[in-house]
């Protein structure tokens, strides 16, 4: 039988000691918190920090990049020869309009 190496990581978190100051991170699972400094015994909080990566300016998004222009919402991408008339796009009288939600 062949045994599978399974890596479960866990996430990194900072804390600050109330008393030192001293700063340190711990390994642990989300749920999981640190109580005492690791040097002095005393309480410690958690450091937020911002994240390391920004996403700035365009680009990230499809329509960021597209070639050709999109069609405006009155053609609706159809080509002109597959247009209906006025009378066949109204809603028969016992069908209640629907709003655009």
């Amino acid at each position: 039988m062949r045994w599978r190496k399974v890596c479960v990581r866990m996430p990194t978190y900072e804390y600050r000691c109330t008393r030192c100051k001293h700063q340190f991170e711990a390994v642990h699972p989300v749920g999981g918190t640190v109580d005492r400094c690791e040097r002095c015994g005393a309480r410690v909080r958690r450091v937020f920090s911002p994240p390391a990566l920004i996403f700035k300016g365009s680009g990230w998004y499809i329509t960021d990049h597209r070639k050709t222009p999109a069609p405006s919402e009155g053609d609706g991408g159809a080509p002109k020869s597959a247009a209906k008339p006025a009378s066949e796009s109204k809603p028969s009288e016992g069908t209640p309009e629907l709003s655009n939600c």
